[in-house]
């Protein structure tokens, strides 16, 4: 939670850090970092959404990219709502 902050405050590094943990093998640490980023990604962060959500068997955690997907502003997921 503390990159969470430090990305909300503008910090680049703590984004990279949030964006790398969304590769984490533990699936609790990844259904988290994809709801960080909804808070304080962007659009950039959408396509790597999209290949974890075409990988992803568990319907929590492809719920969660879409929303997350949606919340960054693809308009896809936003019909998948």
């Amino acid at each position: 939670m503390a990159s969470a902050a430090l990305a909300r405050c503008g910090s680049p590094a703590a984004l990279a850090n949030i964006r790398d943990q969304l590769s984490h093998e533990d699936d609790a640490i990844r259904m988290i970092t994809v709801w960080v980023l909804r808070q304080v990604g962007d659009a950039s962060d959408i396509e790597t959404l999209r290949q974890l959500l075409a990988n992803e068997t568990d319907p929590l955690f492809r719920g969660q990219c879409v929303n997350a997907m949606a919340q960054l502003g693809d308009p896809a997921a936003r019909e998948q709502l």
